[in-house]
């Protein structure tokens, strides 16, 4: 049997996100033309210092804070994508092969601009965490007391505040 190519892994965790994002939004089919931002890529570290990562589109500021231990740094990517009439926002913070073997202490993603609906957050190949160990909390998902370090995304899902031009 011959072994899955990055791009094949790529493309399956591709629709699996797309199929998580279609459960979190209450099953309704994500638009086609939702506008995707390119990724950033950004390092997490361990040494257990609290270190935080924030980007902005379009009014909206996700920030992502987290303190973790072992090993060396990590690539890790964070999305901000939106739909074309800016109703529903995604903020994707994840670790892009489901992998990580650092020992996350805490972590958080926040939104401001937009009002938090929905937060999913998993753990080692993207296997969705208990809900008893994270906490919603207004516009922030974090960790629980019962937290068990292991993290590989964070995604919350967003509504968009509509002003009314005059």
């Amino acid at each position: 049997m011959e072994a899955p190519t990055f791009t094949r892994i790529l493309a399956a965790f591709v629709i699996l996100c797309l199929l998580e994002i279609t459960t979190l939004t209450g099953g309704d089919i994500i638009d086609e033309n939702e506008v995707v931002e390119e990724a950033d890529e950004f390092d997490v570290y361990p040494g257990g210092e609290v270190h935080t990562f924030e980007q902005e589109k379009e009014g909206v500021r996700c920030k992502f804070t987290y303190s973790a231990q072992g090993g060396t740094n990590e690539k890790w990517l964070f999305v901000i994508s939106h739909t074309p009439d800016k109703k529903r926002f995604h903020c994707t913070v994840e670790r892009p092969d489901g992998n990580s073997y650092l020992f996350f202490m805490t972590f958080s993603l926040s939104v401001e601009g937009a009002t938090l609906e929905e937060a999913n957050v998993a753990g080692k190949n993207f296997e969705a965490l208990g809900k008893e160990q994270y906490i919603i909390n207004g516009n922030e998902v974090k960790h629980s007391s019962t937290f068990q370090s292991g993290l590989s995304s964070v995604l919350i899902t967003a509504k968009g505040v509509i002003s009314e031009e005059l």
